[in-house]
């Protein structure tokens, strides 16, 4: 992941927000070279923040992503890595939006909705997440890219075919047919107010041709 941040250029004027910022694992690389500002849903990951970093405690808050405590065009750059799965992601991408800076720079990562049906571990991965409550989204990523198309444009777009393939620096930039995580990389255009039509489910599209598959096999 430190590959991936080093990508972008960052200054120590910059005002970066860690959306999703759990107990701070990011701040020792962006505290040293940016403005940076933490946010989470959770108390006791905030608390844990300011307990770690005491010298950047008044910049860790506690808030939801869907309803971002903060003013329009705040941000030169947010980054929201391994946390987007666990939004309502219609709302959480339009209030990145609307706190990113004209010309601001937004890093998401995500899992997509149509998988390959042989990726086992990506297919256990969803039945666990979802046998022990946990929000997991999956992003329609060729219907967002086109919805965010008018709005941004796109720096670095990564895709990686299988999960595990992220941790190994295995990627393709051109969006194929099938693939488990990607990367984007977006600079904002202007600023406008966005509303996303949905383009993301708590099932993926495998998962729910697998169960259909299983389930017409039963009834054969």
């Amino acid at each position: 992941m430190i590959r991936f941040f080093e990508t972008l250029h960052y200054e120590k004027t910059d005002r970066l927000l860690d959306y999703g910022c759990g107990f701070g694992r990011f701040y020792p690389f962006f505290g040293s070279r940016t403005d940076y500002y933490g946010i989470d849903i959770s108390q006791s990951m905030i608390d844990e923040c300011v307990r770690r970093f005491p010298e950047n405690a008044g910049k860790f808050t506690v808030g939801e992503g869907e309803e971002l405590p903060f003013a329009d065009n705040s941000f030169d750059k947010i980054i929201c890595f391994g946390v987007f799965d666990a939004c309502y992601q219609e709302s959480a991408l339009s209030q990145m939006l609307r706190v990113c800076k004209e010309g601001g720079t937004i890093l998401i990562t995500g899992k997509n909705t149509r998988y390959h049906t042989n990726d086992e571990q990506a297919y256990i991965a969803e039945e666990a997440a979802r046998g022990k409550g946990h929000p997991n989204y999956f992003t329609d990523v060729s219907d967002m890219e086109a919805q965010l198309k008018p709005y941004v444009t796109f720096k670095q777009r990564r895709y990686y075919a299988y999960r595990g393939d992220f941790a190994n620096d295995r990627y393709t930039e051109v969006m194929p047919e099938r693939f488990y995580e990607w990367a984007l990389v977006l600079e904002k255009k202007q600023h406008v107010d966005v509303t996303f039509e949905k383009f993301a489910d708590a099932y993926s599209d495998t998962w729910k041709a697998k169960t259909n598959e299983a389930s017409m096999c039963d009834l054969g």
